[in-house]
């Protein structure tokens, strides 16, 4: 396989060569494509491979883990609790270092879902806490346990009045939604 690979065959199999020589992009697109195979265990392997991708220096590894770490993913052949939790500060994280890698998705992320502005991060706030509470009527949506997460991080973070209680509140909310992230916010409230 060495020779296929150092020939310039594009496999999977190469790309992961590739990422074990230090190769940035080899361990994206890896670990992109892992994440996206229903085989026992390859969705938790992509997401280790885009991890090394991103401390390699890919962009576009930071910004998809950015993305998984603010959804709800169920991916076939995962078994319940394997996926990572919804975690929109570890979200932030990976776009921040997606952006300063150059990738313009990962500067946008935030402001897009959180709002650049104290009146528009109170906006986001509420969309979410609503999505939480109701579901999103513009994507026809049910109550999302992410939507519960992000809201309870986001009024948890904006020091809004009242604002502990009500990201607990959120915090239950997404955990009887079933959401990993919002569990483990709500054994965090008192």
């Amino acid at each position: 396989m060495k020779a296929a690979c150092d020939a310039g065959n594009a496999h999977r199999e190469c790309d992961a060569m590739d990422c074990d020589r230090g190769a940035a992009n080899g361990c994206y697109r890896y670990g992109f494509l892992r994440a996206q195979t229903n085989e026992a265990g390859a969705p938790q392997e992509g997401l280790r491979y885009m991890e090394r991708g991103c401390a390699f220096g890919s962009a576009d590894a930071c910004f998809e883990i950015g993305e998984i770490e603010l959804s709800d993913i169920a991916l076939a052949g995962v078994p319940p609790g394997t996926w990572p939790p919804t975690d929109p500060e570890d979200a932030l994280r990976h776009y921040k270092r997606a952006c300063d890698l150059g990738n313009k998705r990962g500067c946008d992320a935030p402001r897009a879902r959180f709002g650049s502005t104290p009146d528009q991060t109170k906006a986001m706030c509420e969309h979410h806490a609503d999505a939480c509470q109701n579901g999103d009527a513009a994507m026809h949506a049910p109550p999302s346990g992410a939507s519960c997460t992000i809201a309870a991080w986001c009024i948890e973070t904006s020091r809004m009045p009242g604002a502990a209680g009500r990201a607990c509140a959120l915090a239950r909310r997404g955990c009887a939604l079933k959401n990993p992230g919002a569990c483990a916010a709500a054994k965090r409230c008192p």
